[in-house]
Parts: C-alpha cells; sequence; structure tokens
C-alpha cells in the first residue's frame, strides 16, 4: 500500500464541487477545526461557509476610460464576456463596450444604428432600465433628456448589428418611469419593478407596479393591486437567481410626503414558476422572531443583515445572494463610520436563512452594480461599475473570485478585487 504524501490527500484532490458539498455538510464548530489542519481546508472552509476566500482590493488597468460618458452607470448588461452600456445622447444613441475576452481590457466606442418607422422618433434618455435575452438588450422607461418627462419608450438593441429599433407599445404598457428595474426571466420574460412616476401637479412618487413582459407575444401583464408586491421604491436593487427574482433596497416616495424613506432591509422574492411571493424579514437586533408569528409568505433570517441601501449591487454567489456597496443610510450594526460597513460584503444563504459577512479591505464607499462573467483574471470573476460616494466620480472595478490561489463626463479609477 502506497503511503500518502500527506494526511488527506486524497480528500484534497476530489474535485471542488465534492469538497464544497462534504464541507457544507458540517456544523460551524466541525468546519472551525477543519480550518485549522492546513491552508487549504481553510480555503474551502471559508469558500463553503461564506462563499469567497479572502477578498483583497488590488489595482488594475483599463484604458480608454478617462473621457467615457457615462449618464447611468445602472444601464449596463452582460453578453457572452462583453459588457455593454447603451448611451442615449441628444443627437445620436452610442454603446460603450468593455470586452473581457481579449488580452487588454480596453472602452470602445460605436454608433448605434436607428432603425424606426415611418412615425417613431428617436427620444434621448437616461435613469432607464435595460436586461439582456441572447444577443438583444431590452431598455425600458426612463426620463426624456430634452423635456424632462418621464418616458415608458421600450426599444431592442441586438448587440450583433448595434441596430436599435422600437417595440410596439400596446394598450397593456406600463406607465412612464424611471430609477427602476428590468430582468429578464425564462429566456423569453422580462420583469419589471418599481420606479419613480410624475403625479399630474409634477411632482415625484414611488410605486410596486410589477409587470411582466412576453417578447415573443409582444403583451405585458401587470401586477399591482396584490397586497404581496414589495413596497414601492425607486434605485433598488435586483437579480435573478434560479427561476427567483430578488429585489432588496431603493428609497421611497410617496404621494404624500416628499420625504425619502429608506425603511426596507428586506430581501422580496418572486418565485418566476409558482408565480407567488415571499419575503425574507431581516432580523432586528436584540430580537429574535419566530416563523410561526408571521405572516404565511414571511420568513426570519438571522444574522446580520446589510442595513438599508439604494444603489447596491446584488449578485449570485456560492449558493447565497450578495450584496456589495451601495451608499447604507441607515443600519443598526454599524453606527460608527470608523467601522467602514461598505467594506462588507453581505453574503444570505436562501436555503440556511442567514446573513455572513466578508470584508474587502480598502474598498471604496460607492454606489455600484456587479456582473458575473468570464474576466480574464480568473474562472469565477465579479466586475463593478459604479459611482464614487465622497467624490462623483465614476468607478469600474474587474473582481477576480479565484478560489484555487493558495497564497456625466467623469474621470476613473480602475481596480480589481482578489478574492
Amino acid at each position: 500500500m502506497n503511503k500518502l504524501s500527506s494526511p488527506g490527500s486524497y480528500f484534497v484532490e476530489l474535485p471542488i464541487e465534492i469538497l464544497i458539498s462534504i464541507t457544507d455538510k458540517l456544523n460551524i464548530k466541525d468546519q472551525q477545526n477543519l480550518s485549522w489542519t492546513c491552508k487549504i481546508m481553510y480555503r474551502l472552509v471559508r469558500i463553503c461557509h461564506f462563499g469567497v476566500a479572502s477578498p483583497v482590493w488590488e489595482e488594475v488597468k483599463i484604458e480608454g476610460a478617462d473621457n467615457i460618458p457615462v449618464s447611468c452607470y445602472r444601464d449596463g448588461v452582460w453578453i457572452n464576456g462583453v459588457f455593454y452600456l447603451p448611451v442615449f445622447n441628444q443627437d445620436a444613441p452610442i454603446c460603450w463596450t468593455l470586452d473581457f475576452n481579449k488580452p487588454s481590457i480596453i472602452w470602445s466606442k460605436r454608433s448605434i444604428i436607428l432603425k424606426l418607422r415611418s412615425k417613431e422618433v428617436y427620444v434621448p434618455i437616461r435613469h432607464t432600465a435595460t436586461a439582456a435575452i441572447g444577443n438583444d438588450i431590452y431598455i425600458f422607461g426612463g426620463e426624456d433628456i430634452r423635456t424632462r418627462r418621464l418616458t415608458n419608450i421600450f426599444y431592442c438593441l441586438n448587440v450583433m448589428n448595434l441596430e436599435l429599433h422600437m417595440i410596439v407599445k400596446t394598450k397593456n404598457n406600463p406607465r412612464a418611469r424611471m430609477m427602476h428595474t428590468l430582468n429578464s426571466i425564462n429566456h423569453n420574460n422580462l420583469a419589471l419593478f418599481g420606479g419613480r412616476c410624475h403625479m399630474k401637479d409634477g411632482q415625484f412618487y414611488d410605486i410596486k407596479e410589477f409587470s411582466i413582459f412576453n417578447t415573443r407575444k409582444n403583451t405585458w401583464t401587470t401586477y399591482e393591486d396584490s397586497t404581496e408586491i414589495p413596497y414601492p421604491r425607486s434605485i433598488h436593487s435586483s437579480t435573478v437567481v434560479s427561476g427567483r427574482l430578488y429585489i432588496y433596497g431603493g428609497q421611497r416616495i410617496t404621494s404624500v410626503s416628499l420625504n425619502l424613506t429608506h425603511e426596507d432591509q428586506d430581501i422580496w422574492v418572486y418565485d418566476i414558476y409558482q408565480e407567488k411571493w415571499h419575503k425574507f424579514l431581516s432580523p432586528l437586533a436584540g430580537k429574535e422572531l419566530n416563523n410561526f408569528e408571521l405572516p404565511q409568505n414571511w420568513v426570519a433570517t438571522n444574522g446580520k443583515p446589510p442595513g438599508s441601501r439604494i444603489g447596491a449591487a446584488i449578485f449570485p454567489i456560492h449558493f447565497r445572494i450578495a450584496i456589495l456597496g451601495g451608499i447604507e443610510l441607515y443600519n443598526f450594526y454599524y453606527e460608527d463610520e470608523k467601522e467602514r460597513p461598505w467594506e462588507f460584503v453581505k453574503l444570505f444563504s436562501p436555503s440556511k436563512h442567514n446573513w455572513e459577512h466578508v470584508r474587502v479591505k480598502g474598498m471604496p464607499r460607492m454606489k455600484c452594480v456587479a456582473i458575473i462573467g468570464d474576466y480574464r483574471g480568473g474562472p469565477k470573476d465579479i466586475f463593478i461599475i459604479g459611482k464614487s460616494y465622497e467624490k462623483d466620480n465614476l468607478i469600474t472595478e474587474g473582481n477576480n473570485n479565484n478560489n484555487n490561489n493558495n497564497n456625466n463626463n467623469d474621470n476613473d479609477n480602475n481596480n480589481k478585487e482578489t478574492i
């Protein structure tokens, strides 16, 4: 019988997916003991427990970003390793791209070709929402840059030929809005939620309107009256994972008061297949919630939640929902800014109903969005783009989640986070 080169070498040679599955079945104490055996086990336990190992903020060079005219950092989408950022200027629309399939990362600008029908007029917009299905980017709503009025215009941009056309309006089109979210679901549907609307007197208010668009049938279905739908909000964050639409954060203006409220710390989830909403209720300091005391579609959670934020990134990472960045206006766990709470990646496990966090040391305070893709830094990667909270300049971040490593015109800062 051959001697093992080191204790447990057969175990560590197993595929990472199997190692994580085995480790995940251990209790917290056993995971802690396992992490003390060697560096490999330490990283494995951290990946299993937190979804990431040890995040470190590093600088990366992205060329051509000095004069990029970004009107809204939230308008970008990720398709086949390329980040597309359409900008609808007054004179003509353009599309900025970052191609991560190439050796060097460079911002490139291309003109968008308008393919409008005889009576259609191009509308320059900002504060819109975008989502991708296949090679098409769908763009809904926003503020007309010329008139400052809100619109419910609906564009479709094909990234293969960069041709832009309008989707014909129907009688059931959702109302005009801005600062909403749009997500692709089921390969041929789009989910539109929330946003900020105008009243007849010109005042703003936020809505909880939830609509589904079928791209094949060109039809809208709108849900608004149900009490299960999340509270009205704008500048919130959303992502789709395993047939579920997750909605978090944002701010709220009602038709009664113009005071901004940031009161919803919970995560709302829409099950796409069951067509039902439920809510993961954030724990309160010093209080324990019992699921038997809650409404049927509410679920109690434990741990330290992300607090109330606007402009945060929300994305999946290792069976968890991660929340990163944003402007944290209320969090009873971190009242002292010396703790730099914005450096924490908040990680929520939908199966275990608990919150964890990992610090990304040196991360700036920023509103941001995050896109998972094949970034050249490693096999599991995150690209972040957002605005600095302090300087109001654009920040673009390439984030390498390499778990196999053992050891208006704004100026840009470019960085990388190694996980």
